[in-house]
């Protein structure tokens, strides 16, 4: 099932269409993009509150927690199998794929 996936994935992304896309998008626009995300995700959260009657507060600090958390995570579970396929034998790994 996941071959099936990523093949339908390097499919997708190997049409012209899209490598059109991607490769519009370089890294002078990166940080234009990252502020428009922001600026939707604020208002996307504004838009929220008045629709719903509810107040919505952003702080700071959730800001720097799920930054924090998603940081270690991400961390972690890069460091670790890394580490782990370091410490292996090149010729065992391969036996086993």
């Amino acid at each position: 099932m996941l071959t099936n996936i990523k093949s339908k994935l390097s499919t997708l992304l190997e049409t012209p269409f899209v490598q059109n896309i991607l490769a519009r998008i370089n890294r002078k626009n990166a940080p234009f993009i990252g502020a428009v995300v922001v600026v939707l995700l604020f208002g996307g959260a504004y838009i929220f509150g008045a629709i719903s009657g509810m107040r919505t507060v952003i702080q700071i600090s959730s800001i720097f927690l799920a930054f924090g958390s998603s940081a270690l995570v991400g961390a972690f579970f890069g460091y670790y199998p890394a580490n782990q396929a370091a410490m292996l034998d090149p010729i065992e790994a391969l036996r086993y794929e």
